[in-house]
């Protein structure tokens, strides 16, 4: 190959790798709803998919010359390889090596995207060697956010519909916490590019862009952002103010610093005023009380994550698996929250506890590397110091935010482009520019099997689950249609996608739900469509948790406790109860402490006829959550078993003490919880005047309910007493307007 052959090619490596660069800030725009997890799946998937192309023509540009485009170890790139190479490590030594390193549709994170992340960094300070190349693709990231935030404006005004359940923006990123966490990069880096830029229409419009983003990142909502903005701004401009000697400036940035100050302060005060507690962003920023609920799980969490830590300090639990431990270590305050905590949302305790000692001490380390090239910089005049604080800023804002949340694919391209500038500033010089080496059949071999490797990664590790997420959401769209059978094809075409890569453990999950909530519908097995599906879940999920049990993720096992149970129940089939009775001992043995599973224990106890254990296990259930004051529905449990003990004046004590703390506006029962009391007073298991003075000493608790008003009429019909049948069920008629029940009632009365 000729010398200008060669320089031509090298020169369309380079651009392949510098336009796959360019384009990465704009994969926050995509989200497709034909997807599972459509805010996070198709971004993840193109991520992977452009880092794969670009390594592929960065090693082809090493084989033509490597000394000038290998760039050299310094504290940044030696801090991050060894922070992924411990996570990578963490993961092999931890407990589900397989769901540390894919992860799931869910977070798509895992070992896969942080090697994917470092091979970014390599890549853009390999091709990117000056502060041109830098400014370009700032000033490309900033357009990218602003999409972002006008999508938002366009989402709070009622324009565009995105699946957000509230009244904040989620914009494209699918959460506000993540909106706000990207936008405060930008703010940064628009402050930046206003100090950089010397064109005086351009600091207009920057300026402009400024105020608009950050309007958007308050209607975030974000708490967590909103502190650590205030902090990362306070750093730079009480940095300005102790620098500065004009005493003008001096007055205008401690009044900045004051007014910054006095925010959270005045928020605090006027928070009962109108004009606060109607908006429903002022009334968050407003409430910010370590004594809310959401505060206390965080510091409950946290907590839980020490105790993790403790337990494995080395290397930690493994990417990841937060989930496992989270259960082992469960702390009853917990109860009420959601049942399944697979983050700690605070990155350095996440760090802490899913890599441990090392993995922590790696990722502090990346930014004393930054805080340490910063410093360099300015000290050789690379960066004034004011830009220098800027980056200051933007760093403090970030690890702030992360006390409360945690990384995404946004902030982590953010974070990686933002090592790879720090990367070229801490170069002592440019690096020299080699003459171009002729290439050998060996190069261009290599070369060729760069790209193909590359091809064959993008079909095998994105293009099959990225199939596998789409077709999940087909299998969705047929059961809707009640297209039982075509679902389950659906499902095993995800499967056979998935494997060997990420999301197999969802598709399971959902399978599992899916003919979980089916068969609990329909109360029967005898479809054959039905049968079949719910045959599949047993068989994926018992292959989901079977082999793996020191590797428990508890959710999994309860999953396949639930269809065993639920099978076991439909079809009297004991030996299936004996197996969900099973799978809880496994649960409760790793995890003796995870309240949720205990009612769901107590109730297969039972329906296996091991009464007298369901009921300690629905004692045991009551005696803790008193002991926290939380009551919740999963307490009725124990009145039903009382019912079943015929402990009749217990049961009726323990529905007194539960509609006192329920208090509902319309019923002081949970009308759904008093069904199952019912139905074991109408199935003849209580003499039916002890079941009749049951229910009406509930309907003395709860006088709107109107299932014990119609349960009432029934059994007093039942036994021969007419005008009392008639009072009950005319009762129930002035309660519900609904017209199916009134045709009901009405019928009954004519029977009457």
């Amino acid at each position: 190959m000729s010398q200008r052959a060669i320089q031509r090619l090298e020169m369309t490596f380079v651009w392949i790798a510098k336009g796959g660069i360019f384009i990465i800030p704009f994969l926050v725009l995509m989200v497709s709803g034909s997807l599972f997890f459509p805010y996070i799946t198709l971004k993840n998937f193109l991520f992977r998919i452009i880092v794969e192309i670009i390594v592929a023509s960065w090693i082809g540009l090493l084989i033509i010359d490597f000394k000038k485009y290998w760039p050299k170890w310094n504290a940044i790139s030696i801090a991050l390889s060894a922070f992924v190479a411990i996570i990578f490590f963490s993961a092999i030594f931890g407990v589900d090596f397989r769901h540390s390193f894919w992860s799931n549709f869910e977070r798509m994170e895992g070992v896969i995207t942080h090697l994917h992340l470092l091979a970014l960094f390599f890549v853009a300070a390999g091709v990117f060697r000056t502060m041109r190349d830098w400014i370009i693709i700032f000033s490309l990231s900033v357009a990218a956010s602003v999409l972002v935030a006008f999508y938002g404006l366009l989402e709070y005004l009622g324009q565009v519909e995105t699946f957000a359940d509230g009244s904040r923006i989620i914009s494209t990123l699918g959460n506000p916490l993540y909106v706000a966490a990207y936008l405060s990069f930008h703010l940064f880096l628009i402050a930046f590019l206003w100090l950089q830029s010397r064109v005086k229409i351009l600091k207009w419009i920057l300026g402009t862009l400024f105020v608009f983003e950050l309007v958007i990142f308050i209607l975030t909502g974000s708490r967590g952002g909103f502190i650590g903005i205030m902090a990362g701004f306070g750093v730079v401009i009480l940095s300005w103010l102790f620098l500065t000697k004009n005493k003008k400036q001096k007055l205008i940035l401690g009044a900045i610093i004051i007014v910054i100050a006095a925010i959270p302060l005045v928020l605090n005060i006027f928070q009962d005023t109108s004009f606060i507690k109607d908006n429903s962003v002022l009334s968050r920023f407003s409430n910010i009380s370590l004594a809310e609920q959401t505060v206390q799980s965080r510091f409950t969490i946290w907590n839980m994550a020490l105790e993790s830590f403790s337990q494995r300090p080395i290397l930690g639990w493994g990417v990841g698996n937060f989930i496992v431990p989270y259960a082992k270590n469960y702390d009853v305050r917990m109860f009420g929250n959601e049942p399944w905590f697979d983050r700690t949302h605070n990155v350095p305790l996440e760090w802490l506890s899913q890599a441990g000692i090392f993995g922590f001490l790696s990722y502090i380390s990346i930014f004393i590397a930054v805080l340490w090239t910063l410093i360099s910089s300015v000290r050789q005049k690379k960066l004034h110091k004011n830009i220098a604080f800027i980056f200051a800023g933007m760093f403090v804002a970030y690890l702030v935010q992360m006390l409360f949340v945690f990384d995404t694919l946004p902030t982590y391209l953010m974070l990686i482009l933002l090592l790879g500038f720090f990367y070229t500033l801490s170069l002592s010089r440019s690096r020299a520019v080699t003459q171009t080496q002729r290439l050998s059949t060996f190069g261009i071999a290599g070369i060729v099997t760069a790209f193909l490797v590359a091809g064959l990664l993008i079909f095998v590790i994105n293009v099959r689950p990225l199939r596998a997420a789409g077709t999940l959401i087909d299998s969705f769209h047929s059961l809707r249609q009640g297209q039982i059978a075509k679902a389950e094809k659906e499902f095993r075409k995800a499967l056979l996608l998935s494997k060997g890569t990420v999301g197999t453990n969802e598709i399971r999950e959902h399978i599992t739900r899916t003919a979980t909530a089916m068969i609990s519908q329909s109360r029967t097995l005898e479809n054959p469509q039905l049968k079949s599906l719910y045959a599949l879940a047993i068989e994926e999920m018992e292959k989901e948790v079977g082999g793996r049990d020191k590797n428990l993720n508890i959710k999994n096992h309860i999953l396949l406790a639930q269809l065993y149970g639920l099978r076991g129940f439909i079809l009297q089939d004991r030996e299936d109860l004996a197996k969900s009775v099973n799978q809880y001992r496994r649960i409760l043995d790793f995890a003796p402490d995870y309240v949720p599973v205990w009612p769901l224990w107590a109730e297969v106890l039972l329906q296996s006829g091991n009464v007298n254990e369901a009921l300690s296990a629905a004692k045991k259930l009551t005696d803790t959550l008193k002991k926290i004051d939380r009551y919740n529905e999963a307490l009725y449990i124990l009145p039903v078993m009382y019912v079943v003990t015929e402990q009749y004046d217990e049961a009726y004590k323990e529905l007194l003490r539960l509609s006192i703390f329920w208090g509902g506006p319309e019923h002081k029962l949970n009308p759904q919880r008093i069904i199952p009391i019912v139905r074991l007073a109408r199935a003849g298991n209580i003499e039916i005047h002890k079941a009749i003075a049951l229910l009406e000493r509930m309907l003395r608790i709860d006088k709107s309910s109107t299932i014990l008003l119609i349960n009432l009429a029934e059994m007093h019909a039942q036994i021969g007493k007419k005008d009392t049948a008639r009072f009950y069920a005319r009762e129930a008629l002035m309660l519900d307007p609904d017209a199916d029940l009134k045709k009901r009632l009405e019928q009954f009365l004519d029977q009457l």
